[in-house]
């Protein structure tokens, strides 16, 4: 094999590195290159993939629909990354000079595209639940046949798996990533592909259920771990780290890359933007009355709640985004006229900024769609961006503006988990390290982002030419 991208989904340098993993360190070793570093806002995966970022790929983690509402979406697709006439996918760049690909599992990749070799989509960006492995995510699809032979596993997602204990958690994921494996394997001694990209998601999980036992295990804290995750933790990684050394010794790649489309750190704090503005008036409520009435033993008397005031609101923050929208009248219905947009962005970036609740922390808001309006979704784009240390989460739907995260504790069982992002979040600083000669590829002026995994890849194959 030619070249061979390794992405871990949500791989963080730190944690990686302080785990029992002598093979995954002996290629770290060898690598010189730069620390990366995302916005946040792009999908990290459809940016390695295209080589752009979510103005031109739509790769936006959310984004508004633009029917004059205030809904946002959160699915992405093959479709959507494809939607334009200047993006072209990676695995183009070895099909183009007539050489084979193999490549699974990368989310966002959902239905598979025909390509000569193999594919098998990932799930993700809307395609979270699946059963067994349907052929519109194959290439060719009657692979699908084998892969279920194979016992392959489609992604493991907390929030659809309905497992109830750590110790199952820690079984199922390294019973899938094993599996993973040997379809890969096998897949590639079948199809001998030349181009080579297998993404894991497995860690993630772990890491965004139990970030704070990870934290206490490593001495960031000062509490002890439960006994359960010291246990399991470690030997965890390190047989992640054995099934990478069978991955090397089966396929021997000439080059190889490893990347990741986020870090992965301590959720300590949430901060809910829309407090804020409620509280400076960007967002006034109303008291209401309800539209039941509240009966007590003889009498009925009214019940109010307060309700916001959207055709007065001049902004607005959505969930599971470090983002505030101005509630223009062209977007979203709102008040805003085009002319008065970036006076109340500088307004909400002052008063945000020069809050006494913010300025003791590492939280800032600046203009972000303004100076971007050649982008072809210029309109989809936040009008504020929230720049904000890791283990800070944006966290737009209710509490007040800071608030500590409560599900920042130890995990002895599954019982108080309602979803995969229970005490880690995504940070900006992705794993990044590849082979020397790769690394010589590396040019100064390179963006230090996630789009240098579709550059290298360009160089490596512009070399056989």
């Amino acid at each position: 094999m030619k070249q061979l991208i390794i992405g871990i989904d949500g791989g963080t340098k730190d944690i990686l590195e302080r785990m029992r993993m002598p093979f995954l360190h002996s290629l770290m070793a060898e690598y010189s290159g730069p620390e990366l570093e995302i916005d946040l806002l792009s999908r990290g995966w459809a940016e390695q993939l295209t080589g752009k970022y979510a103005d031109t790929n739509k790769g936006f983690y959310v984004f508004p629909k633009l029917n004059g509402t205030r809904e946002f979406l959160f699915k992405y697709s093959l479709k959507d990354m494809l939607d334009h006439p200047d993006v072209s996918p990676i695995w183009d760049i070895p099909l183009s000079q007539g050489a084979r690909v193999g490549i699974m599992n990368i989310p966002t990749t959902f239905p598979a595209p025909e390509v000569e070799g193999f594919f098998v989509s990932g799930a993700g960006g809307g395609l979270n639940k699946v059963e067994g492995v349907p052929p519109e995510m194959c290439s060719p699809a009657n692979i699908s046949t084998e892969l279920e032979e194979l016992k392959y596993v489609v992604d493991i997602r907390l929030g659809t798996a309905g497992i109830e204990d750590v110790e199952q958690v820690f079984d199922k994921l390294e019973d899938m990533a094993e599996r993973r494996v040997n379809a890969y394997i096998a897949m590639c001694q079948k199809f001998q592909p030349d181009f080579g990209f297998l993404a894991f998601r497995h860690l993630s999980v772990i890491e965004y259920l139990g970030m704070s036992e990870i934290m206490a295990i490593l001495g960031e804290d000062e509490r002890p771990a439960s006994a359960v995750w010291v246990k399991r933790l470690k030997p965890f990684f390190t047989h992640f780290d054995s099934l990478l050394k069978r991955l090397f010794e089966a396929l021997a790649p000439e080059r190889f890359l490893f990347t990741s489309d986020h870090g992965l750190g301590p959720t300590r704090e949430y901060c809910n933007p829309n407090a804020f503005l409620q509280e400076k008036g960007y967002q006034p409520k109303k008291l209401k009355l309800k539209k039941s009435l509240h009966r007590t033993l003889h009498t009925r008397t009214p019940s109010f709640i307060r309700k916001i005031e959207w055709e007065q609101t001049k902004a607005f923050a959505d969930c599971y985004s470090s983002c505030i929208y101005i509630n223009d009248a062209k977007r979203f219905g709102g008040p805003v006229a085009d002319a008065d947009i970036d006076a109340v962005v500088e307004a909400v970036c002052r008063d945000f900024n020069n809050h006494p609740d913010v300025v003791n922390r590492e939280v800032r808001a600046e203009p972000y769609r303004k100076d971007r309006k050649s982008c072809r979704y210029y309109d989809q784009l936040a009008d504020i961006r929230l720049v904000h240390k890791p283990s800070l989460f944006i966290a737009s739907t209710k509490g007040p503006f800071f608030s500590p995260n409560p599900n920042y504790e130890l995990v002895p069982d599954m019982t108080k988990v309602a979803g995969g992002m229970h005490s880690g979040n995504k940070t900006a600083y992705p794993f990044f390290a590849t082979d020397p000669e790769t690394a010589k590829l590396i040019r100064e002026n390179d963006p230090k982002d996630l789009t240098l995994v579709y550059k290298l890849t360009e160089r490596i194959f512009a070399e056989s030419k």
